[in-house]
């Protein structure tokens, strides 16, 4: 009985998930916001973690239409009209260790599966969360990312997204 309260207990602290948040707060003038996160690894080395999105909340003080798409072709380089720029995978719990996945503002991720389409509606400060439990990167896949990205715009928009690996 102590043997099997002891691999329980190690069963759950093995399983245990380290909670994560990508922020991205940017106004735009006439432009486009794209963010972009990719699990950990490499494309010739892909992770052995399982990286679990929670949610998405987006606010806008303006009409915002956004989309969400999965596995866009990736790549942080310069080319395109936008110039990547690495943004912060903070750990929800300082105390944890740091995030794996990478994440990035102004991507050049295109030709995604688009999941689904969101408006946000003009008039003072509009928020929309959306429960994103349902998507995941598997270990030792390839290739697999998360877009999120605004139809042109002008005005203050915020995006937190969280997330977890183990």
């Amino acid at each position: 009985m102590k043997r099997l309260a002891l691999i329980l207990l190690f069963a759950q602290v093995a399983a245990a998930q380290i909670y994560f948040s990508v922020a991205k707060s940017t106004t735009l003038s006439s432009s486009y916001e794209v963010v972009t996160i990719q699990p950990p690894g490499t494309s010739t080395t892909p992770s052995p973690r399982l990286v679990a999105f929670k949610s998405v909340y987006v606010d806008s003080a303006v009409a915002l239409t956004f989309t969400l798409e999965r596995n866009s072709t990736l790549g942080p380089t310069s080319t395109g009209p936008l110039t990547p720029v690495g943004l912060t995978v903070s750990n929800v719990n300082p105390s944890e260790p740091a995030a794996t996945s990478t994440a990035w503002s102004q991507s050049n991720a295109q030709g995604g599966v688009l999941l689904a389409t969101y408006q946000i509606l003009a008039g003072g400060c509009q928020c929309l969360t959306i429960d994103l439990s349902n998507i995941n990167f598997q270990p030792y896949l390839k290739g697999q990312s998360l877009t999120l990205r605004t139809a042109s715009a002008s005005g203050l928009i915020n995006i937190n997204f969280i997330l977890s690996e183990r």
